[in-house]
């Protein structure tokens, strides 16, 4: 048999750690093929290149920034219902190679996973649905998920509100869920939306579960439920060495009404309180497996920074010892166009000034300059390229840039 056309040919029995779900997995899974692995110049290793899905070059020495939906992999000699464990396994496979990924695991469709394209492998449970359970709330309501077959308990739900009770409701998820099936093309989508709601539910009575205990209690296993899932999903060796997981700390308003962070959609105080202890547990949750990356801070704005710093504060005091933290850090951006605008290097300097004077253990921190800098074709590229990585260097801050492996080799490579 050829190595183009190896298969694997597997009986698979997935159980998850928190016991919320088990599938059973039969087939064919074809072999990818593996990359050139190398050795970036030392000169370089602060470059931060994206992750390809099917990379022909990586460089071990190299952090990367993965990006979920072009990792994604459903497509290609997997069924729907092999595509989440298939594409786990592609994360794993190819990260594995690296000095580390950075991947953004922060919401329901911020995640490996997605809620409804394939059954989900490990799907994470997202921050601010342990923020709404924990709040004080004597009348909270769950999640009501009907069999995956019943139609008539489906369709009975008539309102997001109804089927997310007192947690944060998806309008995407409610209306396939509830979809009236007419056409069998649909069903996949369907049945798939249907199966998360109902991963999702026994995550939140796991959660409500608790409330005798106290919100202290519902967050501490909100953070466990978040970990076991990191784990699960790249494997204990990989997430442990080669993967560090993104949140969106510091997130816009349309952000929030994404799902993204820890915060609900609320002028609650008392809410923005449980907020900033789900905040805090979760982070050190998962800093206690490994490192952890927290964004976005514009530089600029001293308010942003001040926030920073408090976060950073709480995770890595003076004295501490672990894992690090990296900030994703900016300067003013384009409030019209997504991370485009000033990088944070003219900040810099100002802002370590007051990380030094803070209570924070700075030998336990990075920082990552996002937006990426824009490297052209241009004949004089090469040159502009070493001048910016050899500045930024000097600064201390990791440069996230628009190029893959392969035309990074091409700088590497270039005289």
């Amino acid at each position: 048999m050829s190595l183009g056309i190896q298969y694997i040919l597997f009986t698979l029995v997935l159980v998850t750690r928190t016991g919320l779900t088990t599938h059973i997995v039969e087939g064919p899974l074809p072999l990818r093929s593996s990359p050139i692995i190398l050795v970036a110049p030392s000169s370089y290793e602060m470059i931060i290149p994206r992750l390809q899905a099917r990379p022909l070059v990586l460089y071990q020495n190299l952090y990367y920034e993965g990006n979920n939906i072009v990792m994604r992999d459903s497509e290609e000699g997997h069924s729907k219902r092999t595509a989440g464990y298939s594409n786990a396994e592609h994360w794993r496979k190819i990260v594995a190679n690296t000095q580390a990924t950075f991947v953004l695991r922060d919401a329901l469709f911020s995640q490996q996973d997605h809620p409804y394209l394939f059954v989900p492998f490990a799907l994470m449970l997202p921050a601010n649905w342990i923020t709404a359970a924990a709040s004080e709330n004597s009348t909270i309501q769950t999640v009501v998920a009907p069999s995956v077959h019943d139609e008539n308990g489906w369709r009975s739900l008539t309102t997001a509100r109804q089927m997310f009770g007192s947690f944060p409701p998806s309008e995407e998820l409610f209306k396939l869920a509830t979809k009236q099936l007419i056409l069998k093309s649909d069903s996949a989508f369907v049945y798939h939306a249907r199966e998360t709601v109902g991963i999702l539910a026994k995550y939140a009575q796991r959660l409500l579960d608790r409330r005798k205990a106290g919100s202290n209690a519902i967050i501490e296993e909100g953070a466990k439920l978040i970990a076991e899932s990191d784990t699960l999903y790249f494997g204990r060796d990989v997430r442990q060495h080669h993967v560090i997981p993104i949140m969106v700390e510091n997130p816009t308003q349309h952000e929030i009404q994404e799902g993204k962070g820890v915060s609900l959609i609320t002028g609650d105080s008392t809410i923005s309180e449980t907020a900033a202890a789900v905040r805090r547990v979760v982070y050190q949750r998962r800093l206690a497996d490994v490192d952890i990356a927290i964004e976005r801070y514009d530089l600029s704005n001293a308010k942003e920074r001040i926030r920073a710093i408090h976060v950073l504060e709480e995770l890595i005091p003076r004295g501490s010892s672990g894992a690090t933290v990296w900030l994703w850090v900016t300067g003013k951006l384009d409030p019209n166009r997504t991370l485009q605008g000033a990088d944070a290097s003219e900040y810099i300097g100002q802002f370590q000034q007051e990380i030094r004077a803070s209570n924070i253990n700075e030998s336990r921190l990075r920082f990552v300059n996002k937006p990426s800098i824009q490297i052209s074709r241009h004949s004089d590229s090469k040159q502009s390229f070493d001048k910016a990585a050899q500045r930024l260097r000097q600064l201390g801050l990791y440069l996230s840039v628009n190029l893959t492996s392969e035309r990074l080799k091409y700088f590497f490579d270039s005289k």
